[in-house]
Formats: structure tokens, C-alpha cells, sequence
């Protein structure tokens, strides 16, 4: 992912490990820091809004989301899911909030927003439970936004999960 000047955000994490955000420098130099005290579990995906950058994982169950603004080393965690249901997330963003997908264990896909400055998100199910997961394997979907392409267009959002027949 790239940072706000051009530069390189890799979030890193080791199965069951806390989780770090390596940040590339303006002189191509490579920098630390650690986002969470917070045992991760599985995935974790980053998306870049235009002065924060925005991760989102799985820890116990929850899908964790951490939000940081440029130039700030504080990072604020939110819990999209009030369940501990889910596994396999993936977050992208809108021009104005933020999406993330996640299978829940009952095999549904769901999507969680909200908009900038809020910490409420709303859910939405996108498949229902079986679909997205048919006990034989697990899967991890996939996010993206694509923008407007003219006068009076909203863009909108792609999801796709797979499933192992």
C-alpha cells in the first residue's frame, strides 16, 4: 500500500503475534512501529484513506479495526462486530468511510461501513449462511472499490469470496 507521500505501508503480523505497520521513508529507509499490543490470529489487510491509514484483522472471533492519522503514532481500535463470529476480512474504502467484508463461522459473508468521523458501523449480509463457506475449508474474500466514471455515478463495491467445492 502506498503512504501519503508516495512511500511503502506494509502491515506485518506473524500467526498469533501482535501486530507492526513498516513504513517506508522519504530517503527509501524502513521504519517500525508496533499498532497493537493484540494477539492476531489471521489475516490482516490495510487501506489508505487520504490522511490516515486504516488495518483491519481477526482477533478471537471479532474483526479489529485500527485507524491512525498521518503524522500521529496513536492508533484508535474499533470492534465493527459487537459477535465474535467472524474469521477471513478485508477492508477497502469509499470516498467517504470505510467497507470491510468478513465470512461469519455460519458460512455468510458480511459487510460492515461506516462513514468518516463516525464510530458506528452498520452491517449488511451479502450471502447467507452455507454460502460463503461449505465446512470443508476455509476462505478469505476480497474487497474493492471502483471510483465513478461520470456526472451522477456513485462507483461501488466488488466482493468475492471462494469456496471450496
Amino acid at each position: 500500500m502506498l503512504g501519503p507521500l508516495g512511500n511503502a505501508e506494509i502491515a506485518v503480523f506473524a500467526e498469533w503475534s501482535p501486530l507492526d505497520l513498516w513504513r517506508q521513508g522519504i530517503f527509501g529507509e524502513w521504519n517500525v512501529e508496533r499498532v497493537g499490543s493484540t494477539v492476531v490470529e489471521l489475516d490482516t489487510w490495510t487501506a489508505r484513506s487520504a490522511t490516515s491509514t486504516e488495518i483491519a484483522t481477526n482477533v478471537a472471533g471479532y474483526i479489529y479495526v485500527y485507524f491512525n492519522t498521518d503524522g500521529s503514532s496513536t492508533w484508535t481500535l474499533e470492534l465493527p462486530s459487537a459477535a465474535r463470529a467472524y474469521y477471513g476480512t478485508a477492508i477497502t474504502r469509499t470516498s467517504g468511510g470505510t467497507e470491510i467484508v468478513s465470512n461469519a463461522f455460519d458460512g455468510s459473508l458480511d459487510l460492515f461501513t461506516n462513514s468518516d468521523g463516525s464510530s458506528t458501523w452498520s452491517t449488511t449480509q451479502v450471502a447467507g449462511p452455507g454460502t460463503a463457506y461449505n465446512g470443508t475449508g476455509f476462505t478469505w474474500p476480497a474487497i474493492v472499490r471502483y471510483p465513478s466514471h461520470g456526472v451522477g455515478q456513485f462507483g461501488g463495491t466488488e466482493i468475492a469470496a471462494v469456496v471450496e467445492p
